[in-house]
């Protein structure tokens, strides 16, 4: 009996093999060290009874920073960014979005939907101000939060984002987006039950999976099962998303920096730099190498990202307050709390600590 090669299978599965060997060629790191389990996995109850389910990592008591995860991916993303943070004072929440890992489906799937879900999210743990990361395809959902969200969202970082595109700028987009957007044909969906079928049997449980030891690759692929072990078919639907905007990029107001592979043949460089001629205020780095590359930058973009979290205050009932002006600057504040202290600092930095309500000020 004659076999088949690969290259010889229908247009849809070649293209699929061929996104995975790209993929799978490019090195990947796995993330270091442990996390306390428990934090892997949080859940909140949203107001129309869905389930949210996602990660809180890094520092407790940190400035706020929101990862929107890839596809496929979930909560399991933030934790690359676990130990990197608790060393930098940043918290780091992953949400799961609709019908990925353990979040329940939504009836539709938008951009600027998932918005809703994450200000609940915000309202649940107190958080007022943050920053927000995208990774690859949750960049238009980073996006859909900077626009929907304005006042909450001080800043953006995308790390090699699909970026959505329309009729316009379709030619930017790579095969492997135009394919991964289109691919809606039956045998793809029975493909997908199957698979759904799989990772409802092997996917691991939370609070049964080790972490330490694990290679990049296989961190990568306990990550992607996680996402897609209630419905495998999220693979499909979500990217359909990539084929339109819900909204102008120039409408948002907030600076967004992208970090992008100049060879990146998932993620097109071309839709990037197209992205940043848009935005108000962007950033464009493109370094060398694939779709992994600027993820191995997590240095540069959250030391970037870091100032822009520093300007808000990050908690909405928190209790911390800290001003900066010269030797001798008077603190007014807009209400006085009791139970309330100051102390000055020898460089001149003014630190207030009160009980609720929050309290604001300036040094003049």
């Amino acid at each position: 009996m004659r076999r088949r090669r690969i290259d010889s299978a229908r247009p849809p599965l070649r293209q699929l093999l061929r996104a995975i060997r790209h993929v799978m060629r490019e090195p990947y790191e796995a993330p270091p060290g442990e996390v306390e389990l428990e934090r892997l996995t949080r859940t909140m109850v949203l107001a129309d009874g869905r389930t949210l389910a996602y990660s809180d990592l890094g520092h407790p008591a940190g400035l706020p920073v929101l990862v929107a995860h890839g596809i496929p991916s979930c909560r399991f993303d933030g934790y690359g960014l676990h130990h990197r943070a608790a060393s930098m004072g940043l918290r780091i929440l992953t949400p799961d979005r609709p019908g990925w890992g353990r979040s329940s489906p939504a009836p539709r799937l938008s951009h600027l939907g998932w918005a809703e879900d994450v200000s609940q999210l915000l309202d649940h743990l107190g958080v007022d101000r943050l920053g927000v990361i995208g990774f690859s395809g949750g960049a238009g959902h980073a996006l859909g939060l900077a626009h929907a969200l304005p006042e909450r969202v001080s800043a953006v970082v995308l790390v090699s984002g699909a970026i959505p595109w329309d009729a316009t700028t379709a030619h930017l987009a790579t095969r492997s987006q135009r394919f991964f957007a289109s691919w809606r044909s039956a045998p793809l969906r029975a493909l997908a039950r199957k698979l759904e079928r799989l990772a409802r049997a092997v996917a691991p449980d939370p609070l049964d999976l080790e972490i330490r030891g694990r290679t990049g690759i296989e961190w990568m692929v306990v990550t992607g099962i996680e996402g897609c072990r209630q419905n495998m078919s999220i693979n499909i639907d979500e990217p359909q998303l990539l084929r339109r905007w819900e909204f102008s990029p120039a409408e948002i107001g907030q600076p967004v920096a992208i970090w992008h592979g100049a060879e990146d043949r998932e993620a097109s460089v071309d839709l990037a730099r197209w992205l940043a001629g848009e935005l108000r205020v962007p950033t464009l780095r493109v370094v060398h190498g694939g779709h992994q590359a600027p993820g191995r930058r997590e240095k540069d973009w959250v030391a970037w990202l870091l100032p822009h979290l520093r300007q808000a205050p990050a908690r909405r009932n928190g209790f911390a307050f800290s001003a900066t002006g010269p030797p001798g600057a008077r603190l007014v504040f807009g209400t006085s709390t009791p139970n309330s202290s100051l102390l000055r600092k020898p460089n001149g930095t003014v630190s207030a600590t009160f009980g609720p309500p929050t309290v604001t000020g300036s040094p003049r």
